[in-house]
């Protein structure tokens, strides 16, 4: 039984050194191997090109001794080269219009001297302008004046009856002797008139109040 027991240990320790040598080997092989280097990057290169010269508009000046030949039809002018008139051609049209400018000049200051007149005519009144004044569309403008006797119907209430006077397209006032109520379209109405066919809106009434007429 002992030959049989010492055999094992052996086997054991075999393969225990075994064991440690190949952890060594692993060990020695990890630091041997140089670590991995990053790629490296290219880098970035910006090339900064020359501005190209900006076209002249003034034309090339000759050469001493060339002269100047005038374009012919088959050789325009560039465009955006002016071409300087004579001094006779420049002096002349000046001299045409100077004239003229005196009499605005004078016009103009008769006009800032002049006073500002607001008087109107005499016969303003029968004329056809006093007819169609605007003012006298108003509706409190074109009522009749009432009479004594209209006044005192008034303060007793008429006949009962209420009068509708037009305001304007959205109001409207009923007047029953010396007593008037307003009555104004809804604002919905207004910005909406055929809203009215789907959800008739009903009107407001302010509340009565006294109302003479002169």
């Amino acid at each position: 039984m002992r030959p049989v027991h010492s055999a094992t240990r052996g086997a054991l320790a075999l393969s225990i050194v075994g064991l440690h040598l190949a952890g060594l080997t692993l060990l020695w092989l990890q630091r041997e191997r140089p670590a991995p280097t990053p790629p490296r990057r290219a880098g970035l290169v910006i090339r900064l090109l020359p501005l190209a010269p900006r076209p002249s508009l003034r034309p090339a000046a000759p050469a001493h001794g060339e002269r100047l030949r005038a374009p012919t039809a088959a050789e325009p002018q560039p465009r955006g080269v002016s071409t300087p008139l004579p001094p006779a051609l420049v002096q002349a049209p000046m001299m045409a219009t100077a004239p003229a400018s005196a009499p605005q000049a004078t016009m103009d200051q008769r006009a800032a001297s002049a006073p500002l007149d607001l008087r109107l005519p005499r016969d303003y009144a029968r004329s056809a302008a006093y007819a169609t004044n605007p003012a006298l569309n108003d509706v409190r403008a074109n009522l009749p004046r009432s009479s004594f006797e209209g006044r005192i119907a008034n303060e007793l209430g008429g006949d009962g009856r209420w009068v509708e006077e037009v305001m304007d397209d959205n109001r409207r006032r009923l007047r029953r002797g010396n007593l008037c109520v307003n009555v104004e379209r809804s604002r919905l109405v207004q910005n909406n008139p055929f809203n009215q066919s789907v959800a008739p809106q009903m009107a407001e009434f302010s509340p009565p109040y006294r109302c003479e007429r002169r």
